[in-house]
């Protein structure tokens, strides 16, 4: 229910924190003010290459908004074998994405657009600039 998946939540946010200390150390996330969505989804392209999540294309880029996809094709289930149609599990997962880009940039959001577990081809990650904030 969702005091599972508001758990899982917090879960994946957690590694939010530490991963942008390790990329601020390393010199690969600059200043927030430096940090658009095209620097952002740098970042996290990294991240994915080296977690391995398979072939990665990048279906937009711009200075308003960047659309990383991942998990092509086969299986047509989720990666981690998620309930066909358990958006709110793939939403979940995103949290670290999303922690970790407001770190980053707190102008900035990052939101799963596409999901396997929801139908679709691929798993899509959107970073754009955050319309509500301040």
């Amino acid at each position: 229910g969702d005091e599972g998946y508001d758990l899982v939540d917090k879960a994946y946010a957690t590694f939010a924190p530490m991963e942008y200390e390790i990329g601020r150390a390393s010199g690969l996330i600059k200043d927030p003010a430096q940090m658009g969505p095209l620097e952002a989804a740098s970042y996290i392209s990294f991240m994915y290459d080296v977690a391995g999540r398979g072939i990665l294309s990048i279906a937009e880029a711009s200075d308003e908004r960047v659309r990383i996809q991942h998990f092509h094709g086969l299986p047509q289930t989720c990666y981690y074998l998620t309930r066909k149609g358990d958006w709110n599990m793939c939403v979940a997962e995103a949290a670290f994405e999303r922690d970790l880009v407001k770190l980053m940039n707190p102008k900035l959001r990052a939101r799963r657009t596409k999901g396997k577990v929801y139908g679709d081809y691929c798993c899509e990650l959107t970073i754009d600039w955050d319309p509500e904030a301040k």
